[in-house]
């Protein structure tokens, strides 16, 4: 690497920032294994900092470092845009040593991983990005939170605790709504500039797209209530053939809801129902 590619500078270990909220809170095995690995083998593949020192990735690697007194550390500053190589000159890939760390690297990469599913709701709340486009499903993070409560017992409770507040809703202002507000295509857009910005043929960009549409985000209940209350006659009529609302040509207009039928029904024959109170309906002592 040339120095006009990038600034390097030997820093102490100590002016590194450990990231307060690192998605991954790592596993005392993996620990183990890092600490076995870096006495054994030494340092190996470097970290990611931000322009503030702060940590971005190799958070444990720091941590683990720093307390097997490795105090110097190599900062090469990039912008992105070249590939920043670690090289070892003390070791041959095609030796024992260097097969065993080859794979001591990776054994301990995945062993070292656990979720910290807490921190990643709440940053994916502050920051808007979804898990799911790098391969972390949300529903691992919700298993994992409804895990150390003890699973179905947690998600139990919390079923326990909702309010009962009607089949049907009817807003008490009523809303002056656009169509443009009954969906989102932030992300839509977002996927379309990946398409765009690459490579592929125009034909398979024309498939791409048609893939990207699943991004777009339709907001059900501003569309029931602009179907309501602000959509034009010939808007109502596409609408109901998009099947965004149901209607049909009843009295009221909306399709009767069976699970009513069958509630009322089990109502009126267990007794239990109405003595526990579970069902959303008042009744007198």
């Amino acid at each position: 690497m040339k120095a006009k590619d990038a600034d390097i500078k030997t820093v102490s270990i100590d002016q590194l920032i450990p990231d307060d909220k690192n998605f991954n809170k790592g596993t005392e095995f993996g620990s183990h294994l890092m600490d076995e690995s870096l006495r054994k083998f030494g340092l190996g593949r470097s970290i990611l900092i931000d322009k503030n020192n702060r940590i971005i990735a190799g958070n444990k690697t720091a941590e683990k470092a720093g307390e097997l007194g490795f105090d110097k550390v190599v900062v090469v500053e990039t912008d992105g845009n070249t590939l920043v190589a670690v090289k070892r000159k003390d070791v041959d890939l095609d030796s024992q040593k260097g097969r065993e760390l080859a794979l001591a690297d990776n054994a301990t990469g995945k062993a070292n991983l656990a979720w910290d599913e807490e921190v990643i709701a709440q940053c994916v709340e502050q920051f808007d990005f979804d898990p799911e486009d790098w391969g972390v499903a949300m529903k691992e993070i919700e298993d994992g939170l409804d895990s150390s409560t003890g699973g179905k017992e947690s998600e139990t409770k919390r079923l326990s605790e909702l309010a009962f507040t009607g089949m049907y809703y009817e807003p008490k202002i009523i809303p002056s709504l656009q169509l443009q507000d009954c969906y989102d295509v932030e992300k839509f857009n977002a996927k379309l500039r990946v398409i765009e910005e690459s490579s592929l043929s125009e034909e398979q960009k024309r498939a791409m797209r048609m893939f990207a549409y699943r991004f777009i985000k339709i907001n059900f209940e501003a569309a029931a209530n602009y179907y309501s209350f602000n959509a034009t006659e010939e808007e109502k009529a596409v609408m109901e053939r998009l099947r965004m609302v149901l209607v049909d040509g009843s009295i009221d207009g909306f399709i009767e809801d069976d699970l009513i039928r069958v509630r009322e029904e089990v109502m009126s024959t267990d007794l239990g129902w109405q003595t526990d109170k579970v069902s959303g309906y008042d009744y007198e002592d």
